[in-house]
């Protein structure tokens, strides 16, 4: 059978309670940790009184404990950062927030997440079979054993592949579990497609010994499947490729040949297990503008043109100078801050927590660095002033689907407000920050910097990626 295995228990984990992410459950849960990030309890009562889930009372304590089961929902999908190396904190990811605030719908978010796990990750670390063969833990076994997959979209190519050669795109339970399960990487998918054709021909000489753990991951992934919108039911364990799929093929399967790319796989780059935890939640959780969304039903989506936007008024002939600038907190930055544990959970509830979380990083950054910092809700995000240099800053929370919207707007914003400060100084810098990871490869980088001179300011791994010219400017947003 194609391929070997790469190890002795070789699976695709996931979490038992994936099929509980239905869109009423996951913003329930989402808000639970967002409204009581230091108190599970707390947390956990607010579950209940919403009735998402049920108490689950729990053997051990006789008290119901749902939060700590079903948590882990979040964690699998990228939108919190496990408890495990929080302390118990409840922390957001920059994808959680987005889905929260309503800038993803479920549809885009799900399949998005669906499409992007990956193995190894920071996830699922633990198994019987790293600990037997003397490795720390499950994702250094992955990596030595040269596995890099992602299930997701190995699952929808394999599919369109049989569709292509003329056969039922589908897959059974035993199809996943004995062919596509043993693929280690997404090349695999062709010799996959060709062994599933003859097992379709000739079943009773495949003689499959089905495997109750492995059986019950490719059930887990088959229901994961079942809520994007790319795969229908066909019957019980069997699924297909949606008509959504086939109409939108050509773009699906550009995201998915992207995504097949091992240059786009997270990588553990540490030697510390908790740190590459840290970074697989940071790159699973927050946005790649390199990987697009899936294609729109255009009636589902409003206009893209922000006209809610809370400076959507543009200030005209007047100087800046004469707005009131308030002076940020003079805090001193820990070294180690990151995008998320920065955020002030206090903040309105009524959205721009992303865009928040991204103004106070900033401003923290720079206050460390023994800048002054100076904000104005109603004008420019950030205005900085650092040894000789000023330092216009505007920040934007942005999703793959509006980038190019929020980056002319963007634009547009800095270089008015530019223009309307009375004082024209040579060593002024514009820059825009987007909350998001933009690849150094992106024509936007090549944009911003080359073609129009300006700087700009990403995150990666939760902390601040700066993209610039000039050494004064990664000097002062850069944190060693």
């Amino acid at each position: 059978m194609y391929p070997n295995l790469p190890y002795d228990g070789y699976t695709w984990f996931l979490p038992r309670h994936m099929g509980k992410a239905t869109p009423q459950s996951v913003e329930t849960l989402l808000e639970a940790g967002f409204l009581f990030p230091n108190d599970n309890e707390k947390a956990n009562q607010y579950m209940i009184a919403n009735s998402i889930f049920s108490k689950n009372i729990r053997d051990d304590s006789g008290k119901s404990d749902g939060w700590r089961d079903y948590q882990q929902v979040l964690s699998a999908l990228g939108l919190m950062y496990s408890g495990q190396i929080t302390n118990q904190n409840n922390v957001l990811t920059p994808v959680g927030i987005a889905y929260l605030e309503k800038s993803l719908s479920f549809m885009e978010m799900i399949t998005l997440q669906f499409l992007r796990y990956q193995y190894p990750n920071g996830h699922n670390v633990i198994s019987n079979e790293s600990k037997k063969k003397g490795y720390t833990s499950l994702t250094q076994l992955q990596v030595m054993s040269n596995v890099a997959v992602r299930p997701g979209v190995l699952i929808w190519i394999v599919m369109y592949h049989l569709h292509m050669k003329g056969v039922e795109a589908s897959l059974t339970t035993d199809e996943l579990e004995h062919f596509v399960m043993r693929c280690e990487t997404n090349i695999d998918a062709l010799k996959c497609v060709a062994d599933i054709i003859s097992y379709r021909k000739d079943k009773a000489s495949a003689k499959l010994v089905n495997d109750k753990n492995k059986r019950r991951n490719a059930q887990e992934w088959l229901r994961f499947a079942m809520f994007t919108p790319l795969f229908e039911n066909v019957a019980t364990g069997k699924i297909r490729l949606s008509a959504y799929s086939l109409s939108n093929i050509n773009e699906v399967l550009q995201i998915c040949t992207g995504l097949s790319d091992r240059s786009t796989f997270w990588v553990p780059a540490y030697s510390d297990e908790k740190q590459n935890r840290w970074s697989w939640y940071s790159f699973y959780g927050t946005f790649d503008v390199s990987v697009s969304l899936i294609p729109a039903q255009k009636e589902l989506y409003s206009d893209e043109r922000d006209v809610t936007d809370r400076r959507s008024n543009a200030i005209k002939g007047v100087s800046l100078h004469n707005y009131t600038f308030d002076e940020a907190e003079n805090t001193t930055l820990n070294t180690g801050r990151k995008i998320i544990s920065a955020y002030d959970y206090s903040k309105s509830q009524k959205g721009n927590r992303l865009h928040d979380n991204m103004v106070d990083l900033i401003a923290h950054t720079c206050i460390s660095k023994g800048a002054n910092v100076f904000f104005d809700p109603n004008t420019v995000d950030l205005f900085v002033t650092h040894r000789d240099n000023e330092y216009l800053i505007e920040v934007k929370s942005i999703t793959p689907k509006n980038f190019i919207s929020r980056l002319r707007y963007a634009l547009g914003q800095v270089l008015q407000y530019d223009y309307l400060l009375e004082s024209q100084q040579p060593n002024r810098r514009l820059v825009l920050a987007f909350a998001a990871s933009i690849p150094h490869d992106s024509w936007s980088v090549s944009f911003v910097n080359n073609h129009l001179n300006l700087d700009l300011l990403t995150i990666e791994n939760d902390r601040l990626n700066t993209y610039s010219n000039l050494s004064n400017t990664k000097a002062l947003f850069e944190i060693a």
